[in-house]
């Protein structure tokens, strides 16, 4: 559920703050996404820009702040192709 989302992803950005967490939970026919920016990047990166991009190629829908954004209904048999765009947007 997004909570756990949260929970996780505040934690890993916590340990290594350089990080961009991009986080895809299932659960029975439900999903979630998350993308939250550790502090070094948040200055650099936009997670509503990145989060647009994964919703592109999923479908669903979602949205957020520079810091953090999160979604929700994606095809999640498409997310290869979706975090393939987005480790080119990150590089």
């Amino acid at each position: 559920d997004m909570k756990t989302l949260r929970i996780l992803a505040d934690n890993l950005v916590d340990i290594q703050p350089n990080l961009v967490a991009v986080l895809v939970g299932v659960v029975q026919d439900q999903s979630a996404v998350l993308v939250k920016l550790g502090g070094e990047v948040e200055d650099e990166l936009d997670a509503s820009t990145i989060l647009k991009r994964l919703i592109h190629h999923t479908g669903g829908r979602g949205g957020g702040r520079r810091d953090m954004a999160q979604g929700g209904n994606l095809d999640v048999t498409r997310c290869d192709t979706a975090f393939e765009d987005v480790r080119v947007l990150l590089t």
